[in-house]
């Protein structure tokens, strides 16, 4: 409740110098976050990167993530953006779980962790991918295992007739039973009825 809304009593700013709707801060482009549906509702927060590094952060309250200090976990110079500086004051900032360069996508996109009935032995599994990796319909799908090691970011193996996938990848969504779809396009162009939606199974 509230006009327009309300701001949560205990975000970190309340009642210190801050604005009172921020949650967390140091993101760059925080591109679609999610909660898992699972025990933890742990909130991953994907977050495209300038030049060089693409990276996914777990959600804290009161997190400072560290742009435009750092580009994932490296420290970023602004006057020379395709070189991270050997080294910057990292002090309270928030590392990343998982990064990855840009040799293997240009854009972080969000998705989520499977909760569905449908594959129970992909519970766990944080899905999400990259909107391209040179700008032409060559979106990449990637998935972390929350149950185990966090850092480490796996391709999808996805069946023959999509692999590699040759379209880009444009988002996520989740349905009331956990169910993950992508959305994807094989145009740049808003106009082309090339959109389609995929059911992850």
């Amino acid at each position: 409740n509230g006009t327009p809304y309300a701001i949560p009593a205990d975000n970190p700013f309340v009642d210190k110098p801050g604005l009172d709707e921020i949650y967390a801060y140091g993101l760059r482009n925080a591109f679609r976050f999610s909660f898992d549906r699972g025990e933890s509702h742990t909130m991953l927060i994907p977050d495209v990167g300038q030049n060089l590094f693409e990276e996914v952060n777990i959600g804290t309250r009161g997190g400072n993530y560290g742009w435009a200090i750092r580009e994932g976990a490296h420290c970023f110079d602004p006057h020379n953006q395709n070189t991270p500086l050997p080294s910057c004051d990292t002090t309270g900032l928030i590392d990343p779980i998982a990064e990855y360069t840009h040799a293997d996508g240009l854009a972080v996109i969000g998705g989520h962790v499977y909760r569905g009935a449908t594959r129970p032995d992909l519970h766990g599994i944080y899905i999400f991918g990259d909107f391209s990796q040179n700008f032409g319909p060559t979106g990449r799908l990637f998935y972390i295992d929350m149950n185990n090691d966090r850092h480490t970011i796996y391709e999808v193996q996805l069946p023959e007739q999509y692999s590699p996938l040759n379209r880009y990848v444009y988002g996520f969504g989740e349905d009331d039973q956990g169910e993950l779809y992508l959305l994807t396009t094989t145009s740049l162009n808003p106009n082309a009825p090339t959109g389609e939606l995929f059911r992850i199974k």
